[in-house]
C-alpha cells in the first residue's frame, strides 16, 4: 500500500539497526506524525516539539533543557525532537550536531521536512544516520545509506515538477529551457539529436540547434553536479553513474503490471499508482513552445483515468458499491465519454434507486459525445436509458 499502519511502521521502526543513533522521519512521508505515535509511549522516551519561529541554536538548547526539567529522574533513552523546521537549517545542524556527539548513549528522532544533508556529509555522522520508512517503490530512499559514490536522481514530474539530487532539492534551473530538457530527457530515457533538435528548436539549422543545445546540456550538468545524459549508439540515455528514480516510470510500470496480476496484487498495484499521480504532469508549465508537454501530460491524465476505472472494477467485484461508485465517479471526470463506464454507473444508481442520476447522467455523455465529435451514445447505452425511462412513463 501507498501508507503505512502504525503496526508496520513500528515494525520498521523495531527493524533499525542497533548502530543507529540518530533517526530522521523520511522528508517525503507526508504522516510523519504517525511516527511520533509508534514511539512516544515507550520507555524512558521523551518528546520534545520546538516552538517559536526562527529559532537559533541556542533556542533548541534552551527548549530542550527546559523539558527535560520534567524528566530529571529518568534514564532517557529516547529523544524526539519534533517541529524542527522552526530553526534554519544551519542552526539546526549546529544544534544537532552537539547534542548527537555529547549524547551518544540517546537514540534520537527527528521530526522536520528539512533535512540536515550537510552533517550527512560526515562519514562518521552518516553511519550513526537512518531514513523511516523506507520504499523505493515509493520513491522513499534511505539518504544516509546509500553508496556515497552513486548519484540518485529523483524526479517527481506529478505536479509542478520536483527534481532532488541526493536528497537535495534543484532550486535554480538558470531558465525555462535547462528544466524542460532535463524533463525531455529523463521522460524519453533515450532520445537521438534529431528528436530533441525537432521538440526544441524545429525552426534552427543543424548547427544553430547543435550550439544551443550543448550550451544548453552543459548547464543541466552544472546545475546537477555532473552530466546528465551519456551519448552512444546514435542516443543520448541516462548515464549510467546514475541512479534516476521517476515517478511517471513507476506510475506506468504499476499500471501495466496490475493488467498481468492476480486481483489482490493488482488493487495494491492501482492503489499505489493513483496515490503516485498527485497533480497533472508538470502542471506548472503553461507557457510552451512546443507541445510534447500538452501531449504528455493528455496521455498521463488518461492513463489516471483508467487506472481509477480499474480500481473502481476492483471494488465492484469485492461489493463494495459505494467506493466503487465514487472511483467510477472520479475516472470519469477524465474519460468524459467512456459509455461503458457510465453503463455501470447508470445500473449502479438505478440498483440504488437514483434512477433520476442514472439518466442525467446518460445526459451528460450524450451531450459530451454531441459537442465533441457530433454523434449519439451507442445502440446498448440509448437502451439503458429508454429502460430506466419506462417506468416513469407507464406510472
Amino acid at each position: 500500500m501507498f501508507d503505512w499502519s502504525l503496526q508496520s511502521l513500528r515494525d520498521e521502526l523495531a527493524s533499525v539497526e542497533d548502530t543507529t543513533q540518530i533517526i530522521f522521519a523520511h522528508p517525503h512521508y507526508h504522516n510523519q506524525k504517525h511516527i511520533v505515535h509508534c514511539l512516544i509511549d515507550q520507555p524512558d522516551t521523551v518528546y520534545v516539539s520546538f516552538i517559536g519561529d526562527n529559532l537559533t541554536a541556542q533556542d533548541l538548547i534552551t527548549q530542550t533543557h527546559t523539558r527535560f526539567e520534567d524528566f530529571v529522574d529518568m534514564d532517557i533513552n529516547t529523544v524526539i525532537f519534533d517541529e524542527c523546521d522552526r530553526a534554519s537549517q544551519p542552526e539546526f545542524n549546529e544544534f544537532l550536531q552537539n547534542y548527537a556527539d555529547s549524547h551518544r548513549d540517546q537514540q534520537i528522532v527527528v521530526i522536520s521536512r528539512l533535512v540536515a544533508y550537510e552533517l550527512l556529509d560526515n562519514p562518521d555522522f552518516r553511519r550513526r544516520s537512518q531514513f523511516v520508512p523506507i520504499s523505493e517503490d515509493l520513491m522513499l530512499f534511505d539518504y544516509a545509506r546509500r553508496d556515497p559514490e552513486r548519484t540518485l536522481i529523483e524526479v517527481r514530474a506529478f505536479g509542478s515538477g520536483i527534481v532532488y539530487v541526493n536528497g537535495r532539492q534543484i532550486e535554480q534551473w538558470d531558465g525555462i529551457l535547462p528544466r524542460q530538457l532535463f524533463f525531455y530527457l529523463a521522460d524519453r530515457g533515450m532520445a537521438t539529436r534529431n528528436d530533441i533538435f525537432a521538440t526544441f528548436w524545429p525552426k534552427l539549422n543543424t548547427r544553430e540547434a547543435t550550439n544551443v543545445f550543448h550550451v544548453t546540456k552543459r548547464k543541466i550538468t552544472d546545475i546537477l553536479g555532473q552530466s546528465f545524459t551519456k551519448f552512444g549508439g546514435g542516443f543520448y540515455r541516462v548515464s549510467p553513474s546514475i541512479d534516476l528514480s521517476y515517478d511517471v516510470v513507476k506510475f506506468t510500470e504499476y499500471i501495466q503490471s496490475s493488467v498481468i496480476s492476480d486481483e489482490t496484487t493488482s488493487a495494491r498495484l492501482l492503489d499505489t499508482a493513483i496515490n503516485l499521480y498527485r497533480a497533472p504532469y508538470l502542471n506548472a508549465e503553461t507557457e510552451v513552445d512546443d507541445k510534447w508537454i500538452g501531449r504528455r501530460r493528455e496521455e498521463l491524465h488518461e492513463m489516471y483515468g483508467e487506472a481509477l476505472s480499474m480500481i473502481a472494477q476492483h471494488k465492484l467485484d469485492k461489493g463494495e458499491i459505494e467506493q466503487a461508485l465514487g472511483y467510477f465517479l472520479n475516472a470519469l471526470r477524465i474519460l468524459n465519454h467512456h459509455e461503458d463506464i457510465v453503463a455501470v454507473v447508470m445500473k449502479l444508481y438505478h440498483e440504488s434507486g437514483q434512477t433520476e442520476d442514472a439518466l442525467a447522467l446518460y445526459d451528460w455523455i450524450k451531450n459530451n459525445l454531441d459537442t465533441d465529435y457530433g454523434i449519439a451514445p451507442n445502440a446498448t447505452l440509448q437502451q439503458l436509458a429508454e429502460s430506466f425511462r419506462q417506468p416513469s412513463l407507464t406510472a
